[in-house]
Formats: C-alpha cells, structure tokens, sequence
C-alpha cells in the first residue's frame, strides 16, 4: 500500500504538470494563429485599415 502511494502521488503530479503545460502550450499557440478580437468579438483591424477606411470615406 505505501509502496502504491510512493508511485500513484508522483505519476499524478506528473500528470497534472503534463496536462497543464499542454493547456499553455495551446492557448500560446491559439494565441498565435487567431487574429486578435476586439470586446464585441470583432476582429481588430490593423490602424492602417482603418485611416484607409476614413480616408476613404471622405473622398466620397
């Protein structure tokens, strides 16, 4: 029975560490792939973009 604990305790810390470096490792890399959101969910627009659109406008 100890001899259960002294293996069982560690395997799953081991565990947990693994699982938790993989859920970092995926929220990085979502971060990475997805374009950035702004509160409302639409996608921000890159400051070009937008004094494009402005300008864009105003030529109309």
């Amino acid at each position: 029975m100890i001899v259960d604990l002294l293996i069982g305790i560690p395997a799953a810390g081991l565990a947990l560490v693994i699982g938790w470096a993989l859920a970092v490792a995926a929220a990085d890399w979502r971060a990475r792939t997805r374009p950035a959101e702004s509160p409302t969910g639409e996608p921000v627009r890159a400051a070009e973009d937008v004094v494009r659109t402005a300008l864009a406008h105003l030529d109309h």
